[in-house]
């Protein structure tokens, strides 16, 4: 498969050369240039899919290069991506009105450019009017309500396969409308709810017939809306109990309500080991989000659940404030004292005695010290 072509034109030298490195490392094939009639002259020889434009290019300026490009029939499916260092609102406006798809801030990190460049071309490869037999993508870059959306447009039979870490979902599309899903142990309505939380992983896109039976009714738009409507949902119910928390089985307390515990809570119970965060036991439930969260939070208040202390994560760990140490427990200090004599010596054998007498009480004593006394002598 070809490279695809970027056409960078930027009157920093510095920038120019780091960002020409950037989108290479990427799998990019970059031209530069470094002014705007050397891009003019490189896009009357060249047909790249994108280009990222300095909005202070010498004549013509970036802008103006952006409506000069738009105006050629043969580069109008051409991704533009303007750059400057102006924050405002009136300079993107500007950017978009000049045919731009996007206005980025300077400074910038170079991944975020490359993530960008790489955002904006695939987003255009779903708006081509041709559709290709199969499109992948990554969720976090490209989100899954975009690809209904598209599908729904292009009113196309599809199957689209989404994994991540080990999990696989598989939603069904008929003529642009869902009909079906399944992740893990749910089906339906539930299973397409529960993907699209998901903000990480990878898609696929296969246009084939959908012969599958319809368990989701009410179109794309119904799904997507109710979906948005439970991830709101979900959040608000994440404020006080987060889904980073992790929740243990109190057995003592789920042995006295066994059996009065319903079959659905029992479902949710076996998602939770002691060391699963809450996100991870919701993705594993046989019921759908917010019922496993309805769940949880009963199952809480129960005291049958309960937040487990140690920390989520080995770097909360080495973070988190040494536990304290307990006092060791003072031992009597033995004193050997010269001979005393007098009143000194009367006060400390009434002191003897007492605490003798309150030990053999079994009352409490605290020794300070122990005064080990001499025999006492003919002259005493």
């Amino acid at each position: 498969m070809a490279k695809e072509i970027v056409l960078v034109a930027d009157a920093d030298p510095r920038s120019l050369r780091l960002v020409g490195m950037a989108l290479r490392r990427a799998g990019f094939t970059v031209i530069p240039a470094a002014t705007g009639e050397e891009a003019m002259r490189a896009l009357a020889g060249a047909l790249p899919q994108a280009m990222m434009l300095d909005a202070a290019l010498p004549a013509p300026d970036g802008l103006a290069l952006c409506r000069a490009a738009r105006a050629e029939e043969r580069l109008a499916g051409m991704v533009v991506l303007v750059l400057g260092t102006d924050a405002g609102p009136a300079a993107r406006a500007q950017a978009i009105e000049a045919g731009a798809d996007d206005y980025l801030v300077r400074p910038i990190l170079l991944k975020e450019i490359v993530q960008r460049v790489q955002h904006l071309l695939e987003r255009r490869r779903f708006s081509d009017p041709a559709v290709p037999a199969g499109l992948t993508g990554s969720v976090r870059d490209f989100g899954l309500l975009d690809v209904f959306q598209w599908i729904e447009t292009w009113r196309k039979s599809a199957v689209v396969r989404c994994e991540r870490a080990g999990q696989l979902a598989r939603v069904w599309v008929r003529d642009g409308q869902v009909i079906d899903a399944e992740l893990g142990p749910l089906g339906g309505d539930a299973a397409f709810w529960r993907l699209m939380t998901w903000e990480s992983g990878e898609f696929r896109v296969d246009f084939s017939g959908a012969a599958r039976e319809q368990r989701i009714h009410g179109g794309t738009q119904a799904a997507l809306m109710e979906s948005m409507r439970r991830v709101d949902e979900l959040s608000r119910m994440a404020q006080e109990t987060p889904l980073e928390s992790q929740l243990a089985v109190d057995v003592v307390r789920l042995e006295a309500r066994l059996a009065d515990l319903p079959d659905d809570l029992n479902g949710v119970l076996r998602s939770f080991d002691g060391v699963r965060t809450l996100r991870a036991a919701i993705d594993l439930s046989p019921t759908d989000d917010l019922a496993t969260m309805a769940a949880v939070e009963r199952l809480m208040r129960e005291g049958i659940l309960r937040p487990v202390s140690r920390p989520a994560s080995l770097q909360q760990w080495v973070s988190a404030s040494p536990l304290p140490v307990a006092a060791e427990p003072s031992v009597p200090r033995i004193v050997n004292f010269p001979a005393i004599r007098g009143m000194r010596r009367e006060r400390l054998r009434r002191e003897m005695e007492q605490a003798r007498a309150r030990i053999a009480s079994g009352e409490p004593l605290r020794l300070h010290q122990v005064v080990a006394l001499p025999a006492r002598s003919e002259a005493d």
